[in-house]
C-alpha cells in the first residue's frame, strides 16, 4: 500500500513538472532560436526514487526524472536584415555579457552605438579576437557562410561558434565554461551561418497542445 502511494505521488509530481515545461514551450513558440525543453522519465516504477523526489529530490540529479533540451533545427525565416544571423547545423553563437559567456541560437542582433554586434540584452557576439566590432561608418557588412565578417570588402573577424555536441557533453544549458573557448569547439564541418535569416523556435504547437491535454487528464486522474 505504501509503495503504491509513493508511486502515485511520484506520478503526480512528474505530471506537474511536465506541465510546467509544456507551458514554457508554448510560451516560447515565437521566440527566435528557442529550443524545446522536456522531461525524461527514467524509472516510473522505482518506489525508492519516487520517495526521494517527494522528499525534495531535484530532476536531473540522478533521481526519477531527467531534464533535456531538444536541439533539433528550427525553421529558417528570411528577413534580409544584415545583422539577423541564423545557424544551419549543430552549433551555437557565443555571447559575452556582464555575467560571463553564454551560448545561444538566437541570432537577432543589432549594431550598438560603439559598433558591437549585440542582442536585445546587450550581450556582444564574439569573434575569434573578442566582441566583433563594426565601423559605424561602414557602407556594407557581409557575413559569409563560414562565419567570416567583412565590412566594405575587408575581412575583420570570424564569428566564434561552439558545437552542440560539445555543449551536450559539458551538461551546460545556459552558460559556457571559459575553457571551451580555449579548446576545440567541436563545430561540425557542415555548419553554416546564414546572414539575413532567423531561426525560429523548434516547438511544434499541435504536439505540445496534445501533450498538454494528456498531462492535464493524467493529473486529474492522479
Amino acid at each position: 500500500m505504501l509503495k503504491g502511494m509513493y508511486q502515485l505521488v511520484g506520478s503526480m509530481s512528474i505530471s506537474e513538472k511536465s506541465l510546467d515545461y509544456i507551458s514554457q514551450n508554448l510560451a516560447n513558440i515565437n521566440t527566435v532560436g528557442y529550443k524545446r525543453r522536456g522531461l525524461f522519465v527514467r524509472d516510473l516504477l522505482d518506489a525508492e526514487r519516487a520517495l526521494n523526489l517527494v522528499k525534495g529530490g531535484e530532476p536531473g540529479s540522478g533521481g526519477l526524472l531527467e531534464t533535456y533540451v531538444a536541439f533539433d533545427q528550427g525553421e529558417l525565416k528570411r528577413t534580409d536584415r544584415p545583422y539577423d544571423l541564423a545557424i544551419s547545423g549543430d552549433a551555437f553563437f557565443v555571447l559575452e555579457g556582464k555575467n560571463g559567456y553564454r551560448y545561444s541560437r538566437n541570432g537577432h542582433f543589432t549594431l550598438s552605438d560603439d559598433g558591437e554586434i549585440v542582442n536585445s540584452s546587450g550581450e556582444a557576439l564574439l569573434g575569434q579576437s573578442g566582441p566583433i566590432r563594426i565601423d559605424t561608418r561602414a557602407r556594407q557588412v557581409v557575413v559569409e557562410k563560414d562565419g567570416r565578417v567583412y565590412q566594405d570588402d575587408e575581412m575583420i573577424d570570424r564569428i566564434r561558434l561552439v558545437g552542440a555536441e560539445t555543449i551536450r557533453q559539458g551538461g551546460m544549458i545556459d552558460r559556457i565554461d571559459p575553457l571551451l573557448l580555449e579548446g576545440d569547439p567541436g563545430v561540425p564541418a557542415d555548419v553554416k551561418v546564414m546572414q539575413g535569416y532567423l531561426e525560429m523556435s523548434n516547438v511544434e504547437p499541435v504536439k505540445e497542445m496534445t501533450q498538454l491535454i494528456q498531462r492535464h487528464k493524467r493529473f486529474e486522474v492522479g
